[in-house]
């Protein structure tokens, strides 16, 4: 299965806006 570059790229923002809420929501 190929994913595309954008994909990867949408995947990370996706991963870091949900450790930034975590961090936020716990603090």
């Amino acid at each position: 299965m190929y994913v595309g570059r954008d994909n990867v790229y949408l995947l990370y923002i996706a991963v870091c806006l949900t450790e930034i809420m975590a961090t936020y929501s716990f603090s």
